[in-house]
């Protein structure tokens, strides 16, 4: 018996990077779920109706393809007047759809959880990748490392942006699965890596959302130092197949006479001189529509002022400001180019800077190698964990509080 607990001891030592990860994060899941996040996952809390799963697909089962084109439209009032949305791509429609027949219908889960498991649990996963990685390259206090990088994955779970205005606002919303494909394609130029899966996380992104991947293989080819020209020819094709993808929808829309609902480009751009939703481009970013919540703001705050504290004593790996750059470029292209769509979608557009941002913060702790920094920083992140979960316990007395009413 004493043989068997010795080796268990010895085996839990010589594994404490996980250990400490797998149970610190189990405890803040735990938390996570067990207190807040199981009040959201019926339909009873949740007062407006769900697009997609309770407008959408209804109406797509009762009538013939030519009275809706597959399109998506706001409401039962829009649908009865034809009016359609058509910037959603057709493959982020389909995707929709068979997760909602296999998860929804057969097990019962609501659409927009599972997508919320498919983001956030790819983004953990690519955080705890490199991290540990990192960790165990440099030989640090494995126990203290193992707890902060399940600190920072327990914010990304717990953000209350990611997870609840995505979440349930717009259920058929494309960024809960461009994120995780900008976040990899981010990881891949840091570390130098171009690969086939590389080039199968752009066409994802291309045909779920063609906009954001143009918007984001821009930014790739200004921050990226490899040999353009060996990529130019795919590039091209992911160019024109894009705008084949954005432009289908819009086609079957006129085809078929149905009347577009899509706000138009000069509005995105915010040129069309009407200030009643946006007046400039700093007011977008600072003052949106939709009011975020303080203690959320200090999380942004607090972990740039950190990062700002910590360069001042340590070299930064310029890997890492890659990562960053590009990483948030979605959100800078946006915000120079729609800044009135990011005034009017903040739970939209935040967490492209959010989860970056926390990525970076990970990363450039790990690459200082100072155990005391590491743990300086675990214990910032349990307070901003703890703001998380603060918002989170709020939330139960109120609908959409992290932009309307908290």
């Amino acid at each position: 018996m004493l043989l068997r607990i010795e080796f268990l001891m010895t085996y839990l030592y010589h594994r404490r990077f996980y250990v400490c990860f797998s149970l610190f994060i189990f405890i803040v899941v735990a938390i996570f779920f067990g207190l807040f996040f199981r009040d959201y996952l019926g339909d009873g809390r949740y007062h407006w109706p769900r697009r997609f799963s309770e407008i959408m697909i209804p109406f797509w089962s009762e009538e013939s393809f030519f009275s809706h084109g597959l399109l998506i439209s706001s409401n039962h009032q829009d649908l009865d007047n034809l009016l359609f949305y058509t910037n959603k791509s057709y493959f982020s429609i389909i995707i929709n759809i068979i997760l909602y027949f296999i998860f929804s219908k057969i097990f019962g889960l609501a659409l927009w959880f599972v997508k919320w498991i498919i983001c956030v649990g790819s983004i953990t996963y690519m955080i705890y990748k490199n991290g540990s990685n990192q960790v165990i390259s440099r030989n640090q206090n494995l126990v203290v490392s193992g707890m902060f990088l399940a600190a920072i994955c327990g914010l990304v779970i717990s953000d209350p942006s990611l997870t609840y205005s995505i979440g349930t606002y717009n259920e058929d919303n494309t960024y809960i699965f461009t994120l995780p494909l900008m976040v990899k394609l981010s990881y891949d130029l840091t570390n130098g890596v171009f690969n086939k899966s590389s080039k199968i996380s752009f066409v994802f992104m291309v045909l779920i959302s063609p906009m954001t991947g143009i918007l984001f293989m821009a930014a790739w080819l200004i921050v990226t130092d490899m040999d353009r020209l060996k990529s130019l020819k795919f590039f091209t094709a992911l160019f024109i197949a894009s705008i084949l993808v954005l432009l289908l929808p819009k086609a079957i829309a006129h085809f078929y006479s149905f009347q577009d609902t899509a706000s138009s480009i000069i509005f995105r751009t915010g040129l069309d001189g009407k200030t009643d939703e946006f007046t400039n481009l700093f007011s977008a970013v600072i003052f949106p529509i939709y009011r975020r919540p303080e203690i959320y703001l200090l999380q942004t705050i607090i972990i740039t002022l950190t990062i700002f504290f910590f360069s001042t004593k340590f070299r930064i790996e310029i890997r890492w400001l890659i990562f960053l750059s590009i990483a948030t470029s979605n959100y800078v292209i946006h915000l120079i180019v729609f800044p009135q769509s990011v005034a009017i979608h903040p739970y939209l557009y935040d967490p492209l800077v959010q989860i970056p941002l926390l990525i970076f913060f990970a990363h450039t702790v790990l690459s200082i190698s100072k155990n005391h920094v590491t743990a300086i920083s675990l214990i910032v992140v349990c307070m901003l964990l703890t703001l998380n979960l603060e918002i989170w316990s709020q939330l139960k007395e109120c609908y959409f509080c992290p932009y309307e009413q908290l």
